[in-house]
């Protein structure tokens, strides 16, 4: 940060961000923000001429806007409904009380609150992101898991009523699948009078190859979502030396 004016006055406001960090340190902050949600809150403390001296990073996550757009709501965990609120002011020049200074990377909207917050660049490839991590945690599952097979579950009990057949499915599928459950073994008890359950294993076809295209999908889609050069993941084109 530079300015066009030299004076002790102007120097000493460049020195320090606040009483305990630069404006190095803060635009650290803020500059991971702006990155991962497209935007930033800084907490603003004013003289009483209404000039800002103090500047503070407030973390994104915490922050909530007003459906008015005039008024930052700050709270430490959200999700604990004893956890203090405290609402801020929009910055404005010359405002004397305490206020926070809101910036967003424009992101055109036709619905009134949806143009409150910002959208990060990366949006386009959120879902690629998310089929990424699930591919990751599937593996791990199956490490895990010791590399289990999936299994058909036949149960010798075709009596019961549509309505049970039915729950007892939901529950098998809720326990059993997902990605975070890949390679458990599936156990079923029986009545002792009963045939036994039978149990059979599969060996997917060609999962390694499904896996394979959809790793490489994800990773053209998360780079080009992103806006930048493979090179930067550090990522060359196949067959590429270096």
């Amino acid at each position: 940060i530079t300015a066009d004016i030299q004076s002790p006055q102007v120097d000493e406001f460049l020195s320090k961000a606040n009483a305990l960090e630069s404006w190095h340190d803060l635009k650290k902050k803020i500059d991971i923000d702006e990155v991962v949600c497209g935007g930033y809150f800084i907490k603003v403390y004013s003289n009483a001429f209404g000039v800002p001296i103090q500047f503070f990073h407030l973390d994104f996550a915490r922050c909530r806007i007003t459906k008015d757009g005039k008024f930052i709501k700050y709270s430490n965990d959200w999700s604990d409904n004893l956890e203090p609120v405290t609402a801020f002011p929009v910055y404005n020049e010359g405002i004397v009380e305490t206020s926070v200074y809101y910036y967003k990377s424009y992101s055109p909207s036709s619905k009134k609150f949806d143009g409150l917050y910002p959208k990060p660049e990366y949006e386009q490839c959120s879902q690629d992101i998310d089929t990424d991590a699930r591919v990751s945690v599937f593996f791990n599952s199956l490490v895990r898991n010791n590399f289990s097979a999936g299994t058909i579950v036949t149960i010798r009990n075709g009596s019961q009523e549509p309505a049970a057949k039915k729950a007892l499915v939901d529950r098998l599928k809720g326990e059993h699948a997902g990605e975070e459950n890949a390679g458990k073994p599936i156990i079923i008890f029986t009545g002792k009078d009963g045939q036994p359950t039978e149990v059979v294993s599969l060996n997917p076809n060609d999962l390694d190859k499904q896996y394979e295209g959809i790793g490489m999908r994800n990773q053209q889609n998360i780079i080009a979502g992103h806006g930048v050069n493979s090179i930067l993941f550090k990522i060359k084109t196949a067959g590429q030396l270096g």
